[in-house]
């Protein structure tokens, strides 16, 4: 496993600075690099990592894995000119076909989870099942030999678009991750963000908020980001006093919000361009406002939370000296540097996370302590690959959801259903939507969430007239949501370890933090211009009457202003929160003359308790 690891990461650098390889190939080959890898990686069950018969079950499936991409290799000129010269399917395209695609279910299970392989199952079995299915779900028989065509033979299915960006960009931007990691360089991240933030009111929880947006730029895995920043915030704040279940939701919820985040936004954002043809940058600079909205309200939870539990900021000596973290690593933060503005002039996101690797390589020779070794050289391509098996698996698996949504014309069938119910009211649309996305996201990487969620739910809003760009970011929002959302909240899961406390609880705490974030995706609908869509003056206006809201409706949801807030002045915050995000100039104002009365009317009473006391 260590040595595929290695020979597919330079496979990956070697197809991002010079190779020139057909489209289906690549995709071909980076689907069996990681189904070879996680077979001899990832046990039947985590009770038989030890098992010797499960060892050799494990090396007969990769190997199976294996032989399906050597059909693919010697036979890829006449799979890619089958849709020209009308060829027929071959048996062997069946066997290998069905092998493909019941490795990557099982390859699915084993390193992302039961949830997404059972969905996928579920999508297998209605895709060929179809015409049983009651009422409006129902839809034409499939023959096996179309079926397996299509997923397999096609760049519809296993081999779509959400594994075409994995080979093309995703995995570039994970190797620069891990080239980052290996310098030290996420760890001066977290050093900033303590520096910066520590020894104000609530300082740990701050840092956290801080450290996993800075750290979202470059690792947006909730679950890593968790894992990462996690290990030194959530044992600080339970320090400070902060109860567990509240350390693990402010980082759950902080390091969620890293995949908001530009200029590196995750997986999901390569796939959105894709799927959309919006270049990455434009992506980047719409989803900034969101992004800062988003950590807005999660900063100003944070610190009113403080105050209210009497917490304060940590000492100057628990705090982390910058000046030598700095003098050994600060050149590593140039690469940051380099990497923004190569996407922002015009460059192809592949190029630009290119030269952002190549750069941390050079930077790295610049001090003793950052030098790269053979042994870390190498050891740095093996993290990229792990790090890239449950991106690719979830990515499979998705290809073939996307690949029966389309077979089976269920997206047209969902559009209706949606259209029925809500009456063709765009409100009660988003509403059942938003519904629909965090309960198919359920247990799903954001990747995986995304697509699903796009491929049904973008092409019926982009009907009723909604841009695009907001379509796609209303599906990406709620897909990224669902990693804090309970039943299935992989990001509060991870976060229990490292907080000792009930994952439920981290999850419903970390919803309650990041409340409002779930109002931002109604935005992109109706004020596309927080989407720096439009005129600068109009951004600007709405920005300030969001920040507004979000500020007074976090004040009403911790329950403290200037002073502790009974439940009647809770209700008047978030109503007055609410108005300013409605777009019309007379809830504007009624909602700005009930936040200007409340925030006297608290603050005079605190001065009268003042008063009084002494």
């Amino acid at each position: 496993a260590y040595v595929i690891c290695i020979i597919w990461s330079i496979f990956q650098i070697y197809y991002n600075s010079i190779g020139l390889i057909s489209t289906l190939l690549l995709r071909a080959l980076h689907t069996v690099f990681a189904i070879t890898i996680i077979f001899l990686v990832y046990p039947t069950s985590s009770k038989l990592s030890e098992n010797k018969k499960d060892q050799i079950l494990r090396v007969v499936l990769a190997t199976i894995a294996a032989l399906t991409s050597i059909h693919m290799i010697l036979d890829i000129g006449r799979i890619e000119q089958r849709s020209v010269f009308l060829d027929p399917v071959l048996p062997s395209d069946i066997i290998f076909g069905v092998l493909t695609i019941v490795l990557v279910v099982e390859a699915t299970r084993r390193c992302v989870g039961l949830p997404l392989a059972i969905i996928t199952g579920f999508f297998l079995l209605y895709g060929y099942f179809g015409p049983y299915f009651p009422g409006i779900l129902a839809h034409r028989a499939i023959t096996l030999e179309r079926y397996v065509e299509y997923l397999y033979l096609t760049p519809a299915g296993v081999y779509g678009i959400p594994i075409d960006v994995c080979a093309t960009f995703v995995y570039i931007f994970i190797l620069f991750a891990s080239f980052l990691d290996t310098t030290g360089a996420g760890k001066l991240y977290i050093d900033l963000a303590f520096a910066a933030v520590g020894r104000s009111r609530g300082g740990p929880a701050k840092a956290a908020v801080v450290a996993s947006s800075m750290l979202g730029t470059v690792n947006a895995s909730p679950m890593a980001n968790v894992v990462t920043t996690g290990m030194f915030t959530i044992p600080a704040m339970k320090r400070r006093g902060y109860p567990n279940h509240l350390a693990g939701a402010i980082e759950a919820a902080a390091s969620t919000g890293g995949q908001l985040m530009p200029p590196i936004m995750g997986a999901a954002a390569f796939i959105m361009a894709q799927l959309s043809g919006i270049p990455y940058w434009n992506i980047c600079v719409a989803a900034f406002l969101p992004a800062v909205l988003y950590y807005l309200a999660l900063f100003l939870q944070v610190h009113l939370e403080s105050i209210k539990l009497k917490i304060g900021g940590l000492s100057k000596e628990e705090l982390p000296s910058l000046k030598e973290p700095l003098k050994k690593r600060g050149h590593l933060l140039i690469s940051l540097f380099v990497l923004v503005y190569f996407l922002a002039s015009g460059y192809t996101a592949t190029r630009a996370a290119f030269m952002g690797v190549l750069s941390i390589f050079l930077l790295s020779f610049l001090r003793k302590e950052t030098r790269f070794t053979i042994k870390s050289f190498f050891q740095t391509l093996e993290s990229a690959a792990r790090m890239m098996l449950p991106v690719t698996a979830a990515c499979a698996s998705a290809g073939i959801i996307i690949g029966v949504i389309s077979l089976s014309g269920l997206d047209i069938k969902f559009s209706r259903i949606v259209g029925a119910l809500a009456g063709q009211n765009l409100f009660l649309m988003l509403v059942f939507l938003m519904i629909t996305a965090l309960i198919l996201g359920m247990g799903m990487t954001t990747s995986a969430a995304y697509i699903t969620v796009a491929a049904l739910e973008v092409p019926l809003l982009i009907l009723q007239g909604v841009p695009p760009i907001a379509a796609h970011l209303f599906a990406l929002y709620f897909s990224i949501l669902c990693m804090i959302t309970p039943p299935v909240a992989l990001a509060a899961y991870t976060a229990s370890g490292l907080a000792e406390a009930d994952p439920m609880k981290i999850g419903f705490s970390a919803v309650k933090l990041a409340v409002t974030t779930f109002i931002v995706p109604y935005l992109f609908v109706y004020t596309p211009s927080i989407l720096l869509v439009g005129s600068p003056i109009s951004t600007l206006i709405n920005f300030a009457k969001y920040a507004l809201g979000i500020s007074a409706i976090s004040c009403g949801i911790v329950g403290y202003s200037f002073r502790e807030l009974n439940i009647f002045e809770r209700l008047i915050a978030i109503t007055s929160g609410v108005l300013l995000f409605y777009p019309s100039l007379q809830t504007l104002f009624l909602g700005l003359i009930i936040l200007l009365g409340f925030t006297l009317w608290t603050k005079k009473v605190r001065v009268k308790s003042k008063i009084q006391k002494l």
